[in-house]
């Protein structure tokens, strides 16, 4: 699964995000308001390494930029209301991972986020042994 990767920062500052909470798979955030320009929202959510997660935010007051990043807040991927990502693996324990949201034009907004989360696959057994 692909996601848009558009130029952005290599790492986010904390000091440029609000984090709102976190959000569990299947789960829809509450309303997001958005109204000061540079600062991202954000949500946190926990998963393993070569999960699968679609992450979709919507509004109705336009459109939304949404990157994902790992919990040192290195970005790994960012779209346009939209991301479908596989997420890295560090080793076989639970991460913390941050969706960021903002508005793609300066007007006030509201948004919504929505996470679905699929378990990375087993290694298949090899019945040949």
């Amino acid at each position: 699964m692909v996601a848009a990767n558009l130029p952005g920062p290599v790492s986010y500052s904390p000091n440029d995000i609000k984090v709102l909470g976190t959000i569990d798979s299947g789960q829809t955030s509450p309303e997001v308001e958005y109204s000061r320009p540079g600062l991202y929202r954000a949500f946190v959510f926990e998963g393993h390494g070569k999960d699968c997660v679609d992450i979709t935010v919507t509004g109705a007051d336009g459109r939304a930029f949404v990157a994902l990043a790992d919990s040192s807040l290195t970005p790994i991927a960012s779209g346009i209301g939209h991301l479908s990502v596989n997420l890295p693996y560090h080793g076989p324990d639970i991460e913390a991972f941050y969706i960021l949201l903002k508005p793609t034009s300066s007007r006030p907004a509201r948004f919504t986020v929505h996470l679905t989360k699929v378990p990375a696959s087993p290694k298949p057994v090899d019945a040949t042994r």
